[in-house]
């Protein structure tokens, strides 16, 4: 799944064509992010939350919004007042759409396992971009993920996964078990900074936060 070229790791072809022909299915059948919106609305709040968990406040800080689809997350950032944002997607119908429904904010498509380089942001936010079911090794893919927006990240990060198999269709999706979840944050050395919050009324989705 992850190919390494001149010493950098990126997702593979076979997984970034999934990618871009699932979306692009959604796309056109009308859910653009792949998500109804109150459950998508749902997910922002809780990711909204690392500013107080982090204890530096959302309002005015720098933002990278890894996987951005075609921007829902970006307006709702927007409205809570953040500073400088980028979003950072691989498939470039969903950039086009982000592009032109949000002409103020700036979008880049790309694979955040290489890029952006030699920026930081306060916070790296990542909703719904691990949902994918690769044909191997999504824990792997998500160990390379949180490492880098570490690595991105100067106040911390906030993404989420699919933790309850009963509601999804696993045809696609991929259903994390959230002790190996916590083991790789472990492994990554940052279990003691890291936060779960799991969704209410049985809700699909935890929430991962580590702050820096």
């Amino acid at each position: 799944m992850l190919i390494n070229m001149a010493g950098i790791e990126r997702l593979s072809i076979d997984d970034q064509s999934s990618n871009r022909e699932l979306y692009d299915l959604l796309n056109r059948e009308g859910y653009y992010d792949g998500w109804l919106p109150e459950i998508q609305r749902a997910n922002f709040e809780v990711l909204a939350t690392i500013g107080d968990r982090s204890g530096f406040p959302l309002k005015g800080a720098s933002c990278l919004d890894v996987g951005c689809g075609t921007g829902e997350l970006a307006g709702f950032l927007q409205d809570r007042g953040i500073g400088n944002y980028l979003g950072i997607d691989l498939v470039s119908s969903s950039i086009e759409l982000a592009r032109q429904r949000h002409r103020d904010m700036p979008f880049r498509q790309g694979d955040v396992l290489v890029e952006p380089k030699d920026e930081t942001f306060d916070f790296v936010f990542c909703s719904g971009a691990m949902t994918l079911k690769f044909d191997s090794g999504n824990y792997e893919y998500m160990k390379k993920m949180i490492a880098r927006m570490l690595e991105l990240a100067k106040r911390g990060i906030a993404f989420n996964y699919i933790a309850d198999s009963a509601h999804v269709d696993t045809s696609y999706c991929f259903v994390f078990d959230r002790k190996k979840v916590r083991k790789i944050c472990d492994s990554l050395g940052v279990g003691k900074r890291m936060d779960l919050a799991t969704m209410p009324n049985g809700a699909i989705q935890d929430t991962v936060f580590i702050r820096k």
